[in-house]
């Protein structure tokens, strides 16, 4: 059952990543700044060039559940990249103790001068959240300005209204 699961599952993820590329303008990963990309959706083998070739250190991974194969924890461990998982359900927000953790590593990194990459299903929302909480508690831009920086660089980004209410909360 499992293996049907499997099989299922990834000709769905895979037809619905040919369709988009295809026809709409969404795309999977964008640097936001220098040490900072978002990504959206399953990571596939062809993936393994982009975060050796970018020296991606650090993913930030926020989501419903952590869905890597034994193959991609090896891939990560070997090329020295550190995986940091958050448990939060689509359309849900980032809670506040998360965002302070997502923070300190965020710091760590940028400190390094290593590249963290942000992840959750589409690459919009939860990892948006995390993104522009690190970046406005390191002072580069207000929440409104954070919002239209990343707009330009990832046109899909979009909170919920849960996000956007708390967001809200955080930063007025």
């Amino acid at each position: 059952m499992k293996a049907i699961y499997f099989v299922y599952k990834n000709f769905v993820v895979m037809t619905y990543r040919f369709l988009i590329k295809v026809f709409l303008w969404w795309r999977w990963q964008d640097k936001i700044t220098e040490l900072c990309y978002l990504w959206g959706f399953p990571i596939t083998k062809k993936d393994f060039s982009y975060f050796t070739k970018e020296k991606i250190k650090h993913i930030i991974f926020v989501g419903k559940e952590l869905d890597y194969s034994a193959k991609w924890l090896k891939f990560f461990k070997k090329n020295g990249i550190k995986l940091y998982f958050f448990e939060v359900k689509d359309r849900y927000s980032v809670n506040k103790e998360q965002l302070e953790e997502i923070y300190k590593i965020y710091e760590l990194n940028s400190f390094n001068k290593e590249k963290s990459y942000f992840h959750c299903t589409y690459g919009q929302g939860r990892s948006f959240m995390a993104l522009a909480y690190c970046l406005i508690k390191n002072k580069i831009k207000s929440y409104w300005e954070i919002t239209e920086f990343v707009k330009q660089k990832r046109k899909q980004v979009a909170f919920t209204r849960r996000q956007k209410v708390a967001m809200d909360e955080m930063f007025g």
